[in-house]
């Protein structure tokens, strides 16, 4: 099962897909944005959108994938048609027109970053406004599932992800969580991560998330927080 987020459509729509990545992207790896999120924000003339854990047990929030970074950070070639076929790309996210230049201050300084907080927000919103009602019985796991997961839904990839975030040094004989919320995030001219919102409501997958691991197989799956059968067993 191949890594692609239909974010889960975690993804988009932008402007062209460019071949190499803009400098003012400094994009880490994907290991340093899983470890501390706040290692991987946007550059001070750009903006990145993201879809992360909010609520792990005893973690921090923790990031599922940043766009545009994907692009950097895979060398999948069917991830790469895919993100080509949505025309993301390093230029789409730069927004150096609306970011405030090194040594503005004052009114001038937070005038520039109301303005780019609010074209960042009202983007990122667009972009991942589709992946809130994804369900997560889906079989199109899109962008998510790696290339070695034997996740077969959506929910099972989040389930995994949700599992890898704990890095344990050995296998727990049990583990579950429950009511996991995943929301979009926003960093823009170089601040920090901020809840993509409208009407000051946060941007979050309609379904929260419930998850066990096999003792027997060591596997980790989505289970329906309300306690009911999954409808989707196999895909």
């Amino acid at each position: 099962m191949q890594y692609h987020y239909s974010a889960i459509a975690l993804f988009f729509a932008c402007v062209a897909l460019c071949a190499s990545q803009n400098q003012a992207q400094e994009v880490p790896e994907k290991e340093v944005c899983e470890a501390d999120v706040n290692d991987c924000i946007a550059s001070p003339t750009a903006f990145k959108c993201a879809m992360m854990f909010k609520n792990l047990t005893d973690l921090p929030i923790k990031v599922l994938d940043i766009i545009p970074d994907l692009i950097a950070q895979n060398d999948d070639p069917e991830i790469e048609q895919e993100l080509a076929e949505k025309e993301i790309s390093f230029d789409a996210f730069e927004i150096d027109d609306v970011c405030p230049a090194p040594g503005v201050s004052g009114g001038t300084r937070l005038k520039a970053i109301n303005k780019a907080k609010k074209r960042a927000n009202a983007r990122c919103y667009a972009f991942l406004s589709d992946y809130s009602s994804s369900s997560l019985d889906s079989c199109d796991t899109g962008l998510i599932a790696n290339k070695n997961s034997k996740a077969e839904t959506v929910g099972d990839v989040l389930c995994e992800r949700a599992y890898d975030a704990y890095n344990f040094p050995s296998a727990p004989k049990f583990w579950f969580t429950a009511l996991v919320e995943i929301g979009a995030y926003v960093s823009y001219c170089g601040t920090s991560w901020q809840e993509v919102q409208t009407g000051g409501k946060h941007l979050v997958l309609n379904e929260k998330l419930c998850c066990v691991r096999s003792r027997k197989t060591g596997q980790v799956k989505y289970r329906p927080c309300n306690g009911a059968k999954r409808t989707v067993k196999t895909c």
